[in-house]
């Protein structure tokens, strides 16, 4: 009995070629012989991609162009919030994709917060958040909303004078009891809010930056 294993990530052909190894390998032997194994018989190409192969695979495949909208730091930007927006494309040239000069669309601003809910992770990069408790904020305008680990809170902001400088307002929130540890969880994000200096993003998570007492960094990711 014969139970090659055939490598998945690769293309057909090598598949095919590997297999026929095999088979060489057994021919001359004059009595049955039993194949038997995983020989990832399929026709799709598994081989390892780099990430602008990746895009080629999935645009060739759906005849579009492809556009990424991001954010780089400019020369006074701090190191964890780049303020500066780009528009990034590709085109394709035959059967390869080649991006095209980036286009500038201007630096970050307080409508880029909204349509998304955010659910902080960390009160700063090596403190996160406590398990079991989930805080929340969203934006719309000038103001800022969400939910404090038990109480719903709101407030306003004031855009500073230059990108990703943000002022908050006094909180206003609802007044239910928190069981547990919520307490504290909730009194600790409304202190560090109201501090919030500059906002920004970073590796697609929304950061915020705090001065209350302490200067820190906190994190959010988007609410699933």
């Amino acid at each position: 009995m014969v139970t090659p294993h055939l490598e998945n990530r690769a293309k057909p052909d090598i598949r095919k070629l590997q297999l026929e190894q095999v088979l060489e390998e057994i021919h001359s032997i004059d009595h049955p012989v039993v194949v038997a194994s995983d020989f990832n018989t399929t026709g799709t190409d598994f081989s390892p991609k780099t990430f602008t192969g990746l895009l080629e695979q999935a645009f060739l495949s759906q005849d579009m162009t492809p556009e990424l909208d991001v954010l780089q730091a400019r020369s006074d930007d701090a190191m964890c919030c780049p303020s500066q927006k780009l528009t990034r494309r590709w085109a394709l040239h035959g059967s390869r994709l080649r991006e095209r000069e980036p286009q500038n669309t201007g630096t970050l601003l307080l409508r880029d917060l909204e349509g998304a809910e955010w659910m902080l992770t960390h009160f700063d990069r090596n403190d996160p958040a406590p398990h079991g408790t989930t805080v929340t904020l969203s934006f719309n305008g000038n103001q800022v909303a969400g939910h404090g680990a038990c109480n719903r809170y709101f407030s306003e902001l004031s855009a500073g004078d230059s990108p990703g400088a943000v002022a908050v307002g006094p909180i206003e929130s609802t007044r239910m009891a928190c069981p547990g540890d919520a307490a504290d969880v909730e009194a600790r994000f409304v202190r560090q809010l109201e501090g919030v200096t500059r906002y920004g993003f970073l590796a697609g998570k929304l950061v915020l930056t705090t001065n209350a007492g302490t200067t820190r960094t906190m994190f959010f990711s988007r609410a699933r």
